[in-house]
């Protein structure tokens, strides 16, 4: 478009250039004084004769009025077809990945394919061929990418601060349950005191519930944590003792010196030995090499097959259908048409299980003459006859560490704040029950002593009466008794804990003392009588 833009102008140009040049006229003017001369009107056809089309683009395509109409019928059978055949390509994809994935695992447990890659070029070395290989180039990175990383000390002390956190959170559970327990205990030997009798404040066992749920839960979880820690601190104490880790901490000079020493200390007598097992090294190794090669053959033809699949031109079959019947048949042949392609991507993955079986048997066989050689080649002192496999045995113990690590950590970074919360929560729940005992026993004193003081007062009220009504200005021996003459009948003796009632009424301690004299200490009597008074 920019070079349209480019040509018009320039066809522009042009014309003002021509219509200055060449289609002026000068005129004179018949009025000899005004002595201009006069330009004539520019004749436009002849400008458009000069200017010649600016681009053949811009000529207006000769298109149909109408477009053809996919019929409903095409359409719908098309789209069926469509779904029909990438449904099956998609679950057989999903096939053959669960099956690769299975496959996988089942070699990783045997920890294949890395022994026999490791057994592989120890053996070089040992027979000769292809000296000196050494340490494979691809062990060697991982080594040096752990040593870069602090080695084989840094992850010892990574496990062992990992442990003293995972004893610190069982420990904060520990204290959090006994807690709990002291405060149950504390307020059920409150209750049953003769302070505690009447408190009504709330149940320990009650507001513990949601706590110990918790508790519960966090001890739940842990149990599962230890299970996992347990196997990983008995790798921490192997870190420590076992020689074989020892090689993750040399250089690679000083493997390469140890694996060359190796090799000549046992060039003669291993050659025997080694001549036994490399077949069945070979056997396996072929065995690898097949299966890969069945992933990677049933992976190539089913991405050609989804190829061929959005490619095919269904719509033509469709078109020459007369009548609607046809249509579903024609979906049917055009999905039976990649039938066999998918019988021979279904035939690679059952081919899968009986190779399996074959190479779980070759590493068998291979495992044993390993086992046999390296028997037959010990020395004193540690086992390094086969350093290159001692070395990859290590570090993949060594990075499952690593990886059981960082998901403890990640774990127990979770739940030690966690645990925190929960252990200050439980203290404020202890802090707040025991200021309410206390706050029950000040009341209990405090009504104790009211309770006291009301009673000396209605006693000396009581004392004091008895002293005016003898006229004798002697003390009566017994407090509340009202001392007579011998003339007189002796009067009622009152009863104290009913004068302390009625006093801590707030009723006039005369008054009470008079009221229960007058009705020989009925309580409601007397009562009624102050009250009415």
């Amino acid at each position: 478009m920019e070079q349209i833009h480019d040509t018009v102008r320039a066809r522009l140009r042009q014309a003002k250039s021509d219509n200055n040049n060449i289609h002026h006229e000068e005129l004179f003017s018949s009025d000899a004084t005004l002595g201009s001369p006069m330009l004539r009107p520019i004749r436009g056809q002849n400008l458009m004769t000069k200017i010649p089309p600016i681009h053949p683009a811009l000529e207006t395509p000769q298109r149909a009025l109408f477009r053809r109409v996919m019929n409903p019928q095409v359409k719908a059978s098309a789209t069926d077809f469509m779904e029909q055949t990438m449904g099956q390509l998609d679950e057989l994809q999903q096939r053959m990945k669960s099956e690769t994935e299975a496959a996988r695992k089942e070699l990783a447990r045997v920890n294949l394919p890395h022994s026999l890659t490791a057994h592989t070029g120890v053996s070089n070395n040992i027979s000769g061929k292809n000296r000196p290989t050494g340490i494979p180039e691809e062990l060697w990175k991982r080594v040096e990418l752990l040593q870069s990383k602090g080695g084989l000390h840094q992850v010892t002390v990574q496990l062992w601060q990992l442990k003293d956190t995972a004893q610190s959170c069982r420990n904060s559970l520990e204290d959090i349950q006994k807690q709990l327990e002291e405060d149950l205990e504390m307020d059920r030997l409150f209750r049953s005191s003769p302070q505690g009798s009447s408190f009504d404040g709330h149940s320990a066992e009650q507001v513990q519930k949601t706590v110990r749920r918790n508790v519960d839960s966090f001890r739940e979880l842990l149990d599962n944590a230890q299970r996992g820690d347990t196997h990983l601190f008995k790798i921490l104490d192997e870190l420590e003792s076992d020689p074989k880790y020892k090689l993750l901490t040399f250089q690679r000079s000083q493997l390469e010196q140890l694996v060359e020493r190796q090799s000549q200390g046992s060039g003669a007598g291993g050659s025997s030995s080694e001549g036994q097992s490399r077949p069945e090294a070979a056997e396996l190794s072929r065995l690898l090499v097949d299966l890969s090669n069945n992933f990677k053959e049933r992976e190539k033809l089913l991405q050609r097959l989804r190829s061929d699949v959005k490619c095919y031109d269904i719509r033509s079959q469709l078109a020459t259908c007369t009548s609607p019947e046809e249509y579903p048949a024609a979906v049917r042949d055009a999905v039976m048409s990649f039938e066999s392609r998918i019988m021979s991507i279904e035939s690679f993955i059952g081919e899968q299980t009986p190779l399996m079986n074959r190479i779980m048997e070759a590493n068998r066989i291979f495992v044993v003459h390993t086992s046999k050689r390296d028997r037959l080649s010990n020395q004193s002192g540690p086992d390094l006859s086969n350093c290159a496999v001692l070395l990859e045995e290590s570090l993949d113990t060594v990075e499952r560490v690593q990886k059981h690590w960082r998901d403890g950590r990640e774990f127990y970074d979770k739940v030690t704040p966690k645990l925190e919360q929960l252990q200050q929560q439980v203290g404020d729940i202890s802090v707040r029950l025991t200021v309410q005992r206390c706050e029950h026993e000040d009341r209990t004193r405090t009504n104790q002593g009211r309770h006291q003081q009301v009673i000396d007062d209605g006693l000396m009220a009581a004392g004091m009466r008895g002293q005016a009504g003898g006229g004798s200005g002697n003390p009566s021996e017994n407090p509340g008794v009202v001392s007579v003459s011998h003339f007189a009948s002796p009067t009622i003796r009152v009863d104290d804990e009913k004068v302390a009632s009625l006093v801590s009424m707030d009723f006039d301690p005369e008054k009470v003392v008079a009221a229960l004299e007058k009705y020989d200490n009925n309580l409601e009597q007397a009562l009624n009588e102050l009250l009415t008074s």
